[in-house]
C-alpha cells in the first residue's frame, strides 16, 4: 500500500493539520494514550475514513518501551521522551522503528513524512534507515529544536548526516 502522509507527532500533537479528505491515506503513530480518543474523535466528526492511528512511539527499534513526560494539557506539543518538561505526569510506551511500523502497516512507499518528536529525531532518523535508502519515502519534514538537541551534545547538522 501506497500512503500519502505518515505523521510522526510529538507524543501530545494532534496529526499535521492538513486536509487529510484529500489524501488517499494517511497514518499518524501517537505515543500519548489520553491523546489517542481525542483523534480518534476527531476523525470521525470529520468522516475521514482514510486515517489510521498507530499507537506507538517511533524510535530507533532498539527499545522496546520508552517513558515519555506528559504535558499537562493536551492542546500543546511539549510531550517529551527526550526532555522532562512535565515531570508530574509519565507514561510508558511502546516504541518502534519507521521501518517496523511500514511493515506492520504494509506501507510500501509515503510521499510525505513529517517528524516533530522534541529532541527525539536522531533515534526516529536511525530507525528509518532501510526506508531512506530504499527511497521509500519520497519527502520527509524533520522539525527539531536546536536547544533540545544541543542539551543531549547533538548538532543539528548531524541530523542531515542521517538524511
Amino acid at each position: 500500500m501506497a500512503i500519502d502522509l505518515f505523521d510522526v507527532p510529538v507524543a501530545s500533537q494532534a496529526p499535521v493539520a492538513l486536509r487529510l479528505n484529500r489524501i488517499n491515506r494517511a497514518q499518524t503513530a501517537i505515543a500519548n494514550a489520553r491523546l489517542i480518543p481525542v483523534i480518534q474523535k476527531n476523525v470521525e466528526l470529520n468522516q475521514l475514513t482514510n486515517v489510521t492511528i498507530v499507537p506507538a512511539a517511533v524510535s530507533d527499534g532498539q527499545t522496546s518501551e520508552l517513558e515519555i513526560h506528559l504535558s499537562p494539557s493536551t492542546q500543546t506539543g511539549s510531550s517529551s521522551i527526550t526532555n522532562a518538561y512535565f515531570v508530574a505526569a509519565k507514561q510508558r510506551v511502546i516504541a518502534k522503528s519507521l521501518t517496523a511500523i511500514f511493515a506492520e502497516c504494509s506501507i510500501d512507499t509515503a510521499d510525505f513524512v513529517k517528524v516533530d518528536v522534541e529532541g527525539f529525531e536522531p533515534e526516529v532518523l536511525r530507525g528509518a534507515q532501510s526506508l531512506l535508502e530504499q527511497g521509500r519515502m519520497s519527502r520527509i519534514f524533520v522539525d527539531f529544536h536546536s536547544t533540545i538537541l544541543k542539551d543531549r551534545q547533538i548538532e543539528p547538522r548531524d541530523l542531515h548526516i542521517l538524511l
